[in-house]
């Protein structure tokens, strides 16, 4: 927007999240390995703070530098694990912070998803997920995460007493029962001395290095969980020549020969999205939606309009671009006739002390409670997102939201959907509920 106009850009600059309210919801887990479970996360979250368990969450890399990791209550969910004497374990998507130079930037995970995981309303985990990649596969996108098919490594650090273990997955099963077995083997030779725990030997220190890097006005973050050599990839759409990655954490543990496993903690299900931005954990009704990468696409300064185009179809209207921005130029005031009106709306977007009068002339509306509220009950929302050139800002249709807490939008000006890490991420919100 100049002078608060809407206008169209391609750049989108990372804004502060805003918290929402605590939801007690359930994510679907893989059959047989666990149940869900009701938890009272009011309780916890209080139990939490009280504690002080979020300092540990809170480390001063440097001076200039602190990162920090902040859970996102509202997409907790928890499991019952059947196979380890019904322990159950809470998961709460944890978003990362970096300070620096006094500025608060929230991050986007690279590679990696990382929780707070909490066993039996008591014990409290940070638990990183990383990925292997084939780099073998040009296209793989690193940032596609689904917990069905997960191959990688995940490392439970204990908060309080800063132990930690690791598991190995392969398509979304780990290596528990072979380290199990492993443990059987090296039982001692008095009965009565049989563990039950991994025997530790050679134990030695290792790493967990977190790197950031910002590309477009994002700041992205990746964690490398054996060493702290500097990612070899790139960050969004950047490649990796044009990154500079810098070192924004580093935290020691113990790694032993055979490790100590309580037990075989369940994923989190489907927390953290697909990767994919056209695909959402929930969203509008699809068949109703734009269909990704096409050309139908807005010309000149029409985001506004475009967008409308778009959620008129979602109710299966037939209005299109012109015939909102036509119309809504016949609203013009005796200093301009209502040609000019129309270049000038075309060209130069729509002002935003307009936006209420117009979106309200074509549509029904509710009051915005929440994005989420609002898709799941049906409604797709319009509302605007800002870019590095603070008064101006981009108009889009709003389809969906990820467990994470990522916003899924449909932009015009690109034809395609992307998301954003919060609803905080949008301003000017509108919940349309039908056509007039």
């Amino acid at each position: 927007m100049k002078e608060k106009k809407i206008k169209l850009i391609t750049l989108v600059m990372l804004l502060i999240l805003i918290a929402g309210c605590v939801k007690e919801r359930l994510s679907d887990q893989d059959a047989g390995k666990s149940v869900k479970v009701l938890a009272n996360i009011s309780e916890i979250k209080r139990q939490f703070y009280e504690e002080k368990v979020n300092l540990k969450l809170v480390h001063q890399f440097t001076p200039e530098v602190k990162t920090s990791w902040e859970p996102n209550w509202e997409e907790a969910s928890s499991y019952l694990n059947s196979k380890s004497n019904q322990s159950s374990y809470l998961y709460i998507p944890l978003i990362p912070h970096v300070e620096k130079d006094n500025k608060d930037l929230i991050g986007i995970e690279r590679g990696n998803r990382t929780y707070l995981m909490i066993k039996d309303n008591k014990e409290y985990f940070k638990v990183i997920y990383s990925r292997e990649i084939n780099e073998t596969v040009s296209n793989e996108d690193p940032d596609v995460f689904n917990f069905k098919t997960f191959t990688g490594t995940a490392v439970f650090i204990n908060l309080v007493t800063g132990n930690s273990y690791q598991l190995n997955y392969k398509n979304g099963v780990s290596d528990y029962q072979k380290q199990l077995l492993v443990l059987n083997k090296a039982k001692v030779n008095s009965l009565s001395k049989i563990k039950t725990e991994a025997i530790t030997t050679e134990c030695h220190t290792e790493y967990i290095c977190t790197w950031t890097a910002i590309c477009h006005g994002r700041l992205f973050i990746t964690v490398n969980l054996r060493g702290c050599s500097p990612p070899n990839s790139g960050a969004g759409s950047c490649l990796w020549h044009e990154v500079d990655w810098y070192q924004s954490d580093t935290s020691p543990r113990e790694v032993c020969g055979l490790v100590n496993v309580p037990d075989e903690s369940p994923l989190p299900g489907g927390i953290g999205g697909t990767g994919d931005p056209s695909q959402a954990d929930h969203s509008l009704k699809k068949d109703k939606l734009p269909t990704n990468n096409t050309k139908d696409r807005q010309l000149a300064n029409t985001c506004v309009f475009k967008s409308m185009e778009w959620i008129d179809s979602y109710f299966d209207g037939k209005r299109d671009v012109d015939h909102f921005l036509n119309q809504y130029a016949k609203t013009t005031g005796p200093e301009e006739s209502s040609g000019t009106r129309a270049f000038n709306l075309f060209t130069n977007g729509v002002p935003e002390n307009e936006l209420n009068t117009l979106v309200t002339m074509f549509f029904d509306t509710t009051p915005t409670t929440t994005i989420k509220a609002s898709i799941d009950s049906g409604y797709p929302l319009m509302g605007t997102i800002t870019t590095d050139t603070k008064d101006i800002g981009h108009e889009v249709m709003i389809t969906g939201y990820n467990n994470n807490g990522s916003i899924q939008y449909f932009d015009p000006q690109l034809g395609k959907y992307d998301v954003k890490p919060g609803p905080g991420d949008f301003t000017n919100l509108y919940t349309i509920t039908g056509r007039k």
